[in-house]
């Protein structure tokens, strides 16, 4: 049996038309054109998608027609609306680091990306039972957490608990924390300055989850979207855990692609 298929190059500019006789209703068949368009890179990360206006000239079709297939894509994570601004092209995170030790905002910096973050708190807490776990201390013991809102391209994207295995109170305020674009140097300079230990090494699980309705609104997605939960411990090189980091990262938005060998 011999099965062809079919390749279209999208070229900036070219208009593919609809078909207007098919059982598929315009607004998906709208809505697969911009997809397809975003996949090739004809539309890049971060570009402005043709406004309203201009698709309904474009493609001959009703406001109600265009809503609907931008609807689609937003849903599925293709682009984002931004109000009084317009609709953009998603940045779709590929993680394809090797497994060096260091922090996910320090691999978008370093490609060019635009990072921020945003504090929700920081302070010294109790240790909950599963972090006491992770950092063999007693359940209750005083550690400090720094939760925070990770942005990439003004755009949310992952929702952390950092927890240190101290209980000392950080000279540092939310403002300044912030500001600093890379956490994972931070804590690394201070554990080295403060307490005369490095990071060394650490290990990583990554799992499936589903967002509840506090975290769907922090990243301003939907709740149950679906959702990559990433934990780290980093240990010191005698073996003693110093860092826990729990993260949850939008399942629309991030891929994490690692390397097989033989």
């Amino acid at each position: 049996m011999i099965v062809m298929k079919e390749t279209v190059d999208i070229v900036p500019g070219s208009s593919p038309l609809l078909e207007r006789e098919s059982p598929i209703p315009l607004y998906y068949q709208l809505q697969a054109i911009l997809r397809d368009q975003i996949d090739a890179g004809v539309l890049k990360p971060g570009d402005e998608v043709p406004s309203e206006k201009d698709l309904m000239e474009q493609y001959n079709v009703s406001r109600a027609t265009v809503r609907r297939a931008l609807d689609e894509l937003v849903r599925h994570g293709y682009v984002t609306r931004h109000q009084g601004r317009g609709t953009y092209v998603s940045v779709k995170l590929e993680d394809t680091r090797a497994e060096r030790l260091r922090g996910f905002l320090e691999d978008m910096s370093a490609r060019g990306f635009k990072i921020g973050a945003k504090i929700l708190f920081n302070g010294t807490v109790p240790a909950p039972l599963k972090v006491s776990k992770q950092l063999g201390l007693p359940e209750g013991t005083p550690v400090y957490l720094i939760r925070r809102i990770g942005t990439v391209e003004g755009e949310p994207i992952g929702l952390a608990e950092v927890w240190l295995g101290i209980s000392d109170r950080l000279d540092i305020s939310r403002e300044e924390l912030a500001k600093m674009e890379v956490l994972h140097t931070f804590l690394e300079s201070l554990f080295m300055e403060k307490y005369g230990t490095h990071f060394a090494n650490g290990e990583k699980s990554i799992e499936a989850t589903a967002a509840t309705p506090e975290e769907a609104q922090l990243l301003e997605t939907e709740t149950d979207a679906p959702m990559l939960l990433v934990r780290v411990l980093i240990r010191s090189s005698t073996g003693k855990a110093l860092v826990f980091i729990k993260t949850l990262y939008r399942g629309d938005r991030y891929v994490y692609t690692t390397k097989l060998y033989t």
